[in-house]
């Protein structure tokens, strides 16, 4: 209902979707196969910055509702990354410090 009241709902599909096409190419076996990059944590979450980069790039002069979207995917990514490390048992007291780590190691790479 909320989602409705400040309109995420009409682009949460979209959000969700581009979300998953930057995650499944920064996955292709490719790059850990042929490329050398290292099939770890930190090798995934690289290669998901460096996919999730291009997108924010060709967003950042395409006019407000591309801004939008943008902060929508940003939040989007990093509340999948809370999800992911709850998924693999960080305690829920150590999880904020740990997304906060991963904004910090974002906003570095790009």
């Amino acid at each position: 209902m909320l989602s409705r009241l400040f309109g995420y709902g009409e682009d949460r599909r979209a959000v969700a979707e581009a979300y998953t096409r930057i995650v499944d190419q920064s996955r292709l076996p490719a790059f850990y196969d042929s490329l050398g990059v290292p099939d770890t944590v930190d090798g995934r979450f690289d290669l998901l910055v460096l996919h999730a980069f291009v997108v924010f790039h060709r967003l950042a002069d395409a006019g407000p509702a591309a801004d939008r979207f943008a902060q929508r995917l940003f939040d989007h990514m990093f509340g999948d990354m809370d999800r992911n490390l709850r998924e693999m048992g960080v305690g829920d007291l150590s999880v904020g410090k740990k997304v906060k780590f991963m904004a910090k190691g974002f906003y570095g790479r790009v």
